[in-house]
Protein backbone atom coordinates (compact mmCIF):
# COMPACT_ATOMS: atom_id res chain seq x y z
CA UNK A 1 0.00 0.00 0.00
CA UNK A 2 2.78 2.23 0.65
CA UNK A 3 4.61 1.91 -2.73
CA UNK A 4 1.07 2.25 -4.01
CA UNK A 5 0.65 5.69 -2.14
CA UNK A 6 4.15 7.22 -3.52
CA UNK A 7 3.60 6.07 -6.75
CA UNK A 8 0.03 7.86 -6.69
CA UNK A 9 1.57 10.75 -5.35
CA UNK A 10 5.02 10.80 -7.75
CA UNK A 11 2.19 10.69 -10.63
CA UNK A 12 -0.24 13.42 -9.30
CA UNK A 13 2.50 15.43 -8.44
CA UNK A 14 4.07 15.03 -12.69
CA UNK A 15 0.58 15.95 -13.63
CA UNK A 16 0.45 19.31 -11.87
CA UNK A 17 3.82 20.28 -13.12
CA UNK A 18 2.74 19.12 -16.80
CA UNK A 19 -0.45 21.25 -16.21
CA UNK A 20 1.38 23.75 -15.02
CA UNK A 21 4.13 24.07 -17.88
CA UNK A 22 1.05 23.52 -20.32
CA UNK A 23 -0.69 26.13 -19.04
CA UNK A 24 2.11 28.74 -19.82
CA UNK A 25 1.96 27.80 -23.28
CA UNK A 26 0.59 29.96 -25.96
CA UNK A 27 -0.82 26.83 -27.88
CA UNK A 28 -2.86 29.01 -31.31
CA UNK A 29 1.46 30.57 -31.80
CA UNK A 30 2.90 26.95 -31.19
CA UNK A 31 0.05 25.23 -34.34
CA UNK A 32 1.20 28.45 -36.12
CA UNK A 33 5.02 28.40 -35.86
CA UNK A 34 4.34 24.27 -37.53
CA UNK A 35 2.13 25.55 -39.48
CA UNK A 36 5.09 27.79 -41.20
CA UNK A 37 7.37 24.61 -41.39
CA UNK A 38 8.06 24.25 -44.91
CA UNK A 39 7.53 20.42 -46.58
CA UNK A 40 11.41 20.13 -47.31
CA UNK A 41 11.75 21.01 -43.30
CA UNK A 42 9.76 17.90 -42.31
CA UNK A 43 11.09 15.51 -45.35
CA UNK A 44 15.26 16.53 -44.24
CA UNK A 45 13.63 15.46 -40.77
CA UNK A 46 12.32 12.31 -41.35
CA UNK A 47 16.19 11.38 -43.79
CA UNK A 48 18.31 12.31 -40.75
CA UNK A 49 15.54 10.63 -38.26
CA UNK A 50 16.11 7.39 -40.27
CA UNK A 51 20.33 7.93 -40.80
CA UNK A 52 19.91 7.97 -37.16
CA UNK A 53 18.35 4.68 -36.18
CA UNK A 54 20.84 2.82 -38.82
CA UNK A 55 23.34 4.46 -36.58
CA UNK A 56 21.43 2.94 -33.96
CA UNK A 57 21.65 -0.47 -35.62
CA UNK A 58 25.60 -0.30 -36.50
CA UNK A 59 25.90 0.32 -32.79
CA UNK A 60 23.81 -3.12 -31.68
CA UNK A 61 26.14 -4.91 -34.55
CA UNK A 62 29.04 -3.56 -33.00
CA UNK A 63 28.28 -4.76 -29.50
CA UNK A 64 26.40 -7.82 -30.27
CA UNK A 65 29.55 -9.03 -32.37
CA UNK A 66 32.38 -8.28 -29.85
CA UNK A 67 29.75 -10.40 -26.96
CA UNK A 68 29.86 -13.35 -29.85
CA UNK A 69 26.19 -13.10 -30.31
CA UNK A 70 25.85 -12.06 -34.02
CA UNK A 71 22.52 -13.28 -35.54
CA UNK A 72 20.59 -11.89 -38.49
CA UNK A 73 18.77 -8.77 -38.54
CA UNK A 74 20.40 -8.25 -35.27
CA UNK A 75 20.64 -4.38 -36.57
CA UNK A 76 16.83 -4.35 -36.73
CA UNK A 77 16.48 -5.43 -33.30
CA UNK A 78 18.32 -2.81 -32.29
CA UNK A 79 16.69 -0.37 -33.66
CA UNK A 80 13.44 -1.27 -32.98
CA UNK A 81 14.52 -1.56 -29.19
CA UNK A 82 15.82 1.67 -29.24
CA UNK A 83 12.42 2.93 -30.79
CA UNK A 84 10.40 1.60 -27.91
CA UNK A 85 12.60 2.24 -24.84
CA UNK A 86 12.79 6.08 -25.82
CA UNK A 87 9.75 6.03 -26.07
CA UNK A 88 8.20 4.07 -23.17
CA UNK A 89 11.24 5.31 -20.76
CA UNK A 90 13.43 3.40 -18.61
CA UNK A 91 15.71 2.54 -21.80
CA UNK A 92 17.81 0.13 -20.57
CA UNK A 93 15.25 -2.06 -19.27
CA UNK A 94 12.82 -1.75 -21.29
CA UNK A 95 15.38 -2.39 -24.31
CA UNK A 96 16.53 -5.45 -22.33
CA UNK A 97 13.19 -7.01 -22.23
CA UNK A 98 12.41 -6.36 -26.05
CA UNK A 99 15.57 -7.65 -26.89
CA UNK A 100 14.93 -10.87 -25.73
CA UNK A 101 11.11 -10.92 -26.58
CA UNK A 102 12.35 -10.24 -30.44
CA UNK A 103 15.52 -12.61 -30.34
CA UNK A 104 14.86 -15.86 -28.34
CA UNK A 105 18.18 -17.14 -28.65
CA UNK A 106 19.33 -14.63 -26.16
CA UNK A 107 18.96 -15.67 -22.53
CA UNK A 108 18.07 -12.64 -19.98
CA UNK A 109 21.34 -12.17 -18.58
CA UNK A 110 22.47 -11.52 -22.33
CA UNK A 111 19.91 -8.97 -23.03
CA UNK A 112 20.46 -7.47 -19.81
CA UNK A 113 24.59 -6.88 -20.65
CA UNK A 114 23.64 -6.22 -24.44
CA UNK A 115 21.66 -3.35 -23.17
CA UNK A 116 23.82 -2.32 -20.06
CA UNK A 117 26.83 -2.72 -22.94
CA UNK A 118 25.15 -0.19 -25.43
CA UNK A 119 23.91 2.37 -22.41
CA UNK A 120 27.65 2.40 -21.55
CA UNK A 121 28.95 3.27 -24.97
CA UNK A 122 26.22 5.76 -25.66
CA UNK A 123 27.10 7.53 -22.84
CA UNK A 124 30.34 7.26 -23.06
CA UNK A 125 30.24 8.92 -26.57
CA UNK A 126 27.67 11.22 -25.80
CA UNK A 127 29.77 12.35 -23.12
CA UNK A 128 33.32 13.25 -25.37
CA UNK A 129 30.80 14.29 -27.83
CA UNK A 130 29.68 16.78 -25.80
CA UNK A 131 32.90 17.65 -24.59
CA UNK A 132 34.39 18.44 -28.00
CA UNK A 133 31.33 20.52 -28.62
CA UNK A 134 31.36 22.83 -26.06
CA UNK A 135 35.43 23.22 -27.06
CA UNK A 136 34.45 23.32 -30.68
CA UNK A 137 32.35 26.35 -29.90
CA UNK A 138 32.56 29.59 -31.84
CA UNK A 139 31.70 31.28 -28.44
CA UNK A 140 34.43 29.68 -26.54
CA UNK A 141 36.95 30.86 -29.38
CA UNK A 142 39.36 27.73 -29.10
CA UNK A 143 38.78 25.79 -32.42
CA UNK A 144 42.35 24.69 -32.95
CA UNK A 145 43.10 24.03 -29.74
CA UNK A 146 39.30 22.48 -29.55
CA UNK A 147 40.62 20.11 -31.92
CA UNK A 148 43.31 19.00 -30.31
CA UNK A 149 41.75 18.11 -26.89
CA UNK A 150 39.14 16.14 -28.44
CA UNK A 151 41.50 13.97 -30.17
CA UNK A 152 43.26 13.27 -26.66
CA UNK A 153 39.71 12.85 -25.07
CA UNK A 154 38.85 10.48 -27.54
CA UNK A 155 42.32 8.64 -27.42
CA UNK A 156 41.90 9.26 -22.86
CA UNK A 157 38.01 7.49 -23.45
CA UNK A 158 39.48 4.63 -25.71
CA UNK A 159 41.80 3.25 -22.70
CA UNK A 160 39.12 3.96 -20.26
CA UNK A 161 37.15 1.31 -21.84
CA UNK A 162 40.48 -1.25 -21.10
CA UNK A 163 40.78 0.00 -18.10
CA UNK A 164 38.53 -2.05 -16.25
CA UNK A 165 40.12 -5.72 -15.79
CA UNK A 166 36.26 -7.13 -15.21
CA UNK A 167 33.18 -5.53 -15.66
CA UNK A 168 30.35 -6.39 -13.79
CA UNK A 169 26.73 -8.86 -15.10
CA UNK A 170 28.16 -9.58 -18.17
CA UNK A 171 29.03 -6.20 -19.30
CA UNK A 172 31.41 -6.62 -22.79
CA UNK A 173 34.87 -5.08 -22.43
CA UNK A 174 34.83 -3.76 -26.16
CA UNK A 175 38.20 -3.95 -27.96
CA UNK A 176 39.59 -0.25 -29.20
CA UNK A 177 38.71 -0.40 -32.71
CA UNK A 178 35.71 -1.35 -31.36
CA UNK A 179 35.24 1.70 -29.40
CA UNK A 180 36.60 3.43 -32.27
CA UNK A 181 33.74 2.14 -34.91
CA UNK A 182 30.93 2.78 -31.74
CA UNK A 183 32.03 6.40 -31.38
CA UNK A 184 31.54 6.71 -35.09
CA UNK A 185 28.11 5.08 -34.84
CA UNK A 186 27.16 7.50 -32.03
CA UNK A 187 28.19 10.48 -33.20
CA UNK A 188 26.39 10.19 -36.69
CA UNK A 189 23.16 8.84 -34.56
CA UNK A 190 23.63 12.20 -32.13
CA UNK A 191 24.66 14.04 -35.19
CA UNK A 192 21.60 13.59 -36.91
CA UNK A 193 18.67 13.89 -33.97
CA UNK A 194 20.29 17.42 -33.83
CA UNK A 195 19.90 17.89 -37.44
CA UNK A 196 16.20 16.79 -37.19
CA UNK A 197 15.49 18.71 -34.14
CA UNK A 198 17.50 21.59 -35.88
CA UNK A 199 15.41 21.40 -39.17
CA UNK A 200 12.16 21.68 -36.97
CA UNK A 201 12.93 24.57 -34.97
CA UNK A 202 10.71 27.79 -35.52
CA UNK A 203 12.95 30.59 -37.34
CA UNK A 204 12.64 32.61 -34.07
CA UNK A 205 14.46 29.88 -31.78
CA UNK A 206 16.60 28.58 -34.53
CA UNK A 207 20.23 28.71 -33.45
CA UNK A 208 23.77 28.42 -35.60
CA UNK A 209 24.72 24.47 -35.79
CA UNK A 210 27.53 24.26 -33.31
CA UNK A 211 26.34 26.66 -30.67
CA UNK A 212 23.25 24.75 -30.91
CA UNK A 213 25.22 21.34 -30.28
CA UNK A 214 26.15 21.57 -27.04
CA UNK A 215 22.44 22.45 -25.71
CA UNK A 216 21.12 19.73 -27.72
CA UNK A 217 23.51 16.98 -26.21
CA UNK A 218 22.95 18.17 -22.91
CA UNK A 219 19.58 18.33 -23.26
CA UNK A 220 19.50 14.71 -24.78
CA UNK A 221 21.73 13.40 -21.93
CA UNK A 222 19.27 14.11 -19.13
CA UNK A 223 16.46 13.01 -21.30
CA UNK A 224 17.81 9.71 -21.00
CA UNK A 225 19.09 9.87 -17.83
CA UNK A 226 15.79 10.91 -16.40
CA UNK A 227 14.20 7.81 -17.78
CA UNK A 228 11.34 9.52 -18.96
CA UNK A 229 9.03 8.47 -22.07
CA UNK A 230 10.48 9.81 -24.73
CA UNK A 231 13.70 10.95 -23.31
Amino acid sequence: LGRLLVSAGLIAGSAWLVHRHFAELDLRSVGAEVADLAGWQWAGAALATLVAFIAVAGQEREIVRAMGLAAPRVGRVGAAAAAVSQTLGFGPVIGAILRRRLRPDLTVAQSVAISGTITLAFFAGIGLLGAGALILTPEMGWAREGALALVGLIGLGTLAFRAFPVWPFGLVRPAPQVVLRLLVWIVLDVGMLCLAFHLLLPQSAALPGLSFLPIFILALAFGLVSGSPAG
